[in-house]
């Protein structure tokens, strides 16, 4: 396969619309720095070129703006942010906001501002206006073309330079505006599969196949790290914090939390706070990870109030549903484990950890620390390898897993509930030809309608078997 033609397929894989805002309203605003033009003996430099406004914009200026005295703006109604104009000293004012995609996208950034301006992604200068206006009505406005790959962070810098030469004050609009292709729904779920199902087609080992991420399941995507991109650190500490979150899911499910109940912890714990966190402070990857946790340690707590449910059991000689029985209880056993690790042996060897004082007891203190850390590692191990109880047997996840074997077990449990009630009914009638007219439920048409469910969870399966980890989307 062509690599370019994998590489296009990665991307549109993944998703090809965006979160992103239309118009940038939040900015974090660094205090004005005051530049002065160099004292001269002549009008002109050594290089033989005269002074201008211009060269002030060329001032180095750190992008960086985590030590620095800086304050969150908000745009007004019409997209601005204004600010003090210059009166003896010329003033720079740098910038910062964040554009975010959560699927691949083109688009333009348009820029407005009556002063002279340099706007940077990601630290690289993409453009400069040189020149200023009398007022915002008149002045021009630029666009520099966006690619947006999927979930990665774009950090727009702008400089805004203010000269007492100016007629008016600094003030800057930037719009997003999408490529209209890429924002129709059906448009991007048919693209979205094409992909898939073209990209699965030349990879030969089906572990490593891919599956179209599903936004309203109780996981989180993990987003893919690119080659030499510099915020790979950063990325890989978001993954770990949203992997964990997706294993505590996992946990959930098979501790009897119902999907619903995942779903609002996820909707109220994690999309609701990250969206105030962004308004209010702007998107801070720290924040976001710290909110994930919090969401994670909120559905432990639900896990630990919640106990185990019983191994499930049936006496009917149904084959397919037997085997996702077993399926149940095997995987029901390691979260046992995993939970008996959690809740029981960690804490009472943390516990044995602060007792233990003195100079003396450093090597009692080496061998609980060493206990502790491979306690840790061996809870990682498992529930990284949880999900694959099932995956061998061809369910995507969890979640798929537990839809399909909820709706047959309501299937047997209905017709045990009416083997019951035909018994009791039975003993109440005494003569024969009652007895004859009764006839306990059909099994066949519990059969049928097992096998009708047997058979979507197998078309399903045809589609997704042994797809890829859904922590690669």
């Amino acid at each position: 396969m062509d690599k370019k033609l994998l590489m296009m397929a990665l991307l549109m894989t993944t998703g090809l619309a965006t979160q992103a805002q239309e118009r940038l309203t939040q900015y974090q605003v660094r205090n004005a720095i005051t530049v002065r033009t160099p004292i001269m003996n002549d009008s002109i430099n050594p290089k033989g070129e005269k002074h201008t406004a211009k060269a002030l914009l060329q001032t180095p200026v750190m992008l960086d703006l985590a030590n620095a005295p800086t304050q969150m703006l908000s745009a007004d109604t019409a997209g601005l942010v204004t600010f003090a104009k210059a009166d003896k000293d010329n003033l720079l004012y740098l910038l910062k906001t964040q554009l975010r995609a959560e699927r691949f996208m083109k688009g333009k950034l348009k820029v407005t501002s009556p002063v002279r301006w340099e706007l940077f992604i990601n630290g690289e200068s993409k453009m400069v206006k040189d020149a200023a206006e009398d007022s915002i009505s008149k002045a021009a406005t630029k666009e520099i073309t966006l690619r947006l790959e999927p979930e990665m962070d774009y950090e727009i810098a702008i400089k805004l330079l203010s000269t007492p030469d100016d007629k008016t004050a600094p003030s800057l609009k930037c719009e997003l505006v999408k490529d209209d292709k890429f924002k129709s729904e059906p448009f991007l779920r048919e693209v979205k599969a094409i992909y898939t199902d073209l990209i699965n087609r030349h990879i030969s080992d089906l572990e490593q196949q891919l599956k179209v991420f599903d936004k309203n399941s109780v996981y989180l995507p993990t987003k893919k790290i690119g080659k030499n991109n510099p915020k790979a650190a950063e990325i890989e500490a978001d993954n770990t914090a949203r992997q964990e979150w997706n294993r505590t899911a996992d946990m959930a499910l098979l501790s009897g939390i119902s999907e619903a109940k995942i779903l609002e912890v996820k909707q109220t714990e994690i999309h609701e706070k990250a969206s105030q966190s962004i308004k209010s402070k702007g998107w801070l990857p720290n924040l976001f990870r710290g909110i994930v946790a919090k969401a994670k340690d909120f559905l432990q707590n639900l896990i630990r109030e919640k106990d185990m449910l019983p191994k499930p059991t049936l006496d009917i000689d149904m084959a397919e549903f037997r085997h996702m029985r077993n399926l149940m209880i095997k995987a029901q056993d390691k979260a046992a484990e995993i939970k008996h690790l959690q809740d029981e042996v960690l804490p009472k060897l943390k516990s044995q950890l602060a007792e233990v004082k003195g100079i003396f007891k450093g090597k009692d203190r080496k061998s609980l620390t060493e206990q502790i850390e491979q306690t840790e590692k061996k809870i990682s191990e498992k529930l990284e390898k949880l999900p694959y109880v099932l995956k061998k047997d061809g369910y995507p996840d969890v979640q798929a897993f537990m839809r399909i074997f909820r709706e047959m077990e309501s299937v047997v449990e209905q017709y045990n509930r009416d083997l019951v009630e035909w018994e009791y009914q039975s003993r109440r009638k005494s003569a024969a030809a009652n007895k004859e007219q009764r006839r306990p439920p059909e099994k066949q048409s519990v059969l049928k309608h097992l096998h009708e469910i047997q058979y979507r969870s197998e078309t399903d399966k045809s589609h997704r078997k042994k797809s890829f980890d859904r922590d690669s989307q």
